[in-house]
């Protein structure tokens, strides 16, 4: 007791000084609507788009909050339909318990994580060490789980699936602070939830769209597609720890800003036999005002995961890379022209060797494809961790690029069908044997999804085409968007 009270003196003095460093105590009255589990993600047994499960905590309050006395309890729920894989560890609906420890930050995060799963992570990745809490066995699933937030020494077992309404007439297990139930689809079953189950996936993390508690996990909760969002978007949506203090989740999602790369991968084209473009090629656009000189830089390209399974045999990797060496210069506002190998047999599009700068002898796949510009020629699968699954624009989840790295773009033609590891965040799609990949201006905002578009030659007009095909250095300065050549 003298202890307690020792504690509580300190407080107080404390509070006279700066009232929010003392956190509340464990033992206070009711958190309901003011501790919030703000986001929660399962991977199940490969991840996706994040490389753990985690719960995020949310104080959405004036004071800090001890969080001794409080218990967070996760359970998972099963696939009824006899898909793969029916069920996943645990097998049981048990409950399991981990006992929270600390304090969260007024206007501050908690983060709960379990081991890494998997290596296919297309969203974003974080590390053990950035844990409030990390618990080995900690693991959501990700067709169906459930989240219980406890304060006190109530206990959750197999007679209580759902301590939001214990009686099914609304009664809340002693202690309750809040939950979250989610569920992929209506085959995947759930049992525990506010009201109505929210919707979750492998790509999909659950997460609140405000701090107003309806206790509707529905309507409360929306999807954060990780592997969609912008760099912007994941600087603000990711998930916090106690260490990041004080922040708004709900912040608005900054502009893209266009990046100063001026030297850009303008156009590619990926053709197959039955495609409307007669070679693989890539145009690069100097939108700068001074020549590059190229002897020292190289392209790299792989060819991306086709998991079509009418097609090709699903593949976790993508394609090994493979480099070109380049040389030349690009003079201010120019072209230049790499040509791969002859495909289609009866293209819309003709490209012939003289419209070449540089002709090499590449493929790119129709499919999916990733292609990287340096200013280096090393291979780059020398410099990457894993180079079939590394993405040099992000190389550990923090926004750091590869050495050399002036210009990427991955794009796929059908997603989820096809996937690539490597693009600048988000990637571009519907490139095809008859689909090219263009730039829709020579402004960089390093997102592949917003900075290219298609264009199907096999259906342009004439005159589509003359203003869109790629271009060479021979045909002068111009601008690539208009058509419009300088004078």
């Amino acid at each position: 007791m003298r202890k307690v009270k020792l504690i509580l003196i300190a407080c107080v003095v404390i509070a006279g000084i700066l009232l929010s460093s003392c956190p509340e105590d464990g033992n206070g009255g009711t958190d309901t609507g003011k501790l919030l589990i703000l986001q929660a993600y399962g991977t199940g047994p490969g991840g996706a788009a994040v490389n753990r499960s985690f719960v995020e905590l949310y104080n959405s309050t004036k004071q800090p909050i001890n969080l001794q006395g409080y218990t967070l309890w996760f359970s998972n729920g099963i696939r009824t339909d006899g898909g793969s894989p029916a069920t996943v560890e645990p097998t049981e609906p048990d409950w399991y318990e981990i006992e929270l420890t600390g304090s969260i930050p007024s206007m501050g995060s908690f983060l709960i994580l379990g081991p890494e799963r998997g290596s296919n992570w297309t969203g974003i990745t974080i590390e053990e060490s950035y844990a409030d809490i990390y618990n080995e066995n900690f693991l959501l699933f990700n067709r169906a789980f459930k989240v219980a937030l406890i304060k006190g020494t109530a206990e959750l077992d197999t007679d209580i699936q759902n301590p939001f309404d214990t009686d099914g007439e609304g009664k809340k297990i002693e202690g309750y602070v809040d939950m979250v139930g989610s569920r992929n689809a209506e085959t995947d079953q759930i049992l525990g939830f506010e009201t109505a189950p929210a919707r979750n996936s492998g790509s999909e993390a659950v997460r609140r769209k405000d701090l107003d508690d309806t206790d509707d996990n529905s309507v409360d909760f929306i999807a954060a597609r990780y592997p969609n969002m912008t760099n912007e978007e994941k600087g603000v949506r990711r998930p916090r720890n106690s260490a990041a203090g004080a922040w708004d989740p709900f912040a608005a999602i900054p502009e893209p800003q266009p990046s100063d790369n001026t030297l850009l991968i303008f156009q590619l084209g990926a053709p197959n036999a039955g495609g409307t473009m007669s070679h693989s090629f890539i145009e690069l656009y100097n939108a700068g005002d001074t020549e590059v000189n190229l002897a020292s830089y190289s392209l790299q390209y792989a060819a991306a995961r086709e998991t079509r399974t009418n097609n090709a045999a699903f593949s976790e990797d993508d394609g090994p890379w493979a480099k070109i060496d380049l040389q030349g210069t690009i003079p201010p506002r120019h072209s230049f022209l790499i040509l791969g190998n002859t495909v289609a047999t009866a293209p819309a599009m003709i490209l012939t060797d003289e419209d070449a700068d540089l002709i090499a002898g590449f493929a790119l796949h129709n499919r999916g494809a990733k292609v990287i510009l340096l200013s280096n020629q090393i291979p780059i699968e020398t410099v990457l961790t894993n180079p079939l699954q590394d993405n040099p624009f992000d190389i550990d989840g923090n926004g750091t690029r590869v050495e050399g790295y002036v210009d990427m773009v991955g794009g796929v033609n059908t997603a989820p069908q096809d996937a690539v590891y490597g693009f600048e965040s988000s990637t571009a799609s519907s490139l095809s044997g008859s689909r090219a990949l263009r730039r829709t201006s020579i402004i960089d905002t390093d997102n592949n999804t917003a900075d290219f578009s298609d264009i199907h030659y096999g259906n342009a007009t004439e005159e589509e085409i003359n203003l869109k095909r790629p271009r060479n250095l021979a045909f002068g300065a111009w601008d690539p968007v208009t058509g419009v050549q300088d004078e």
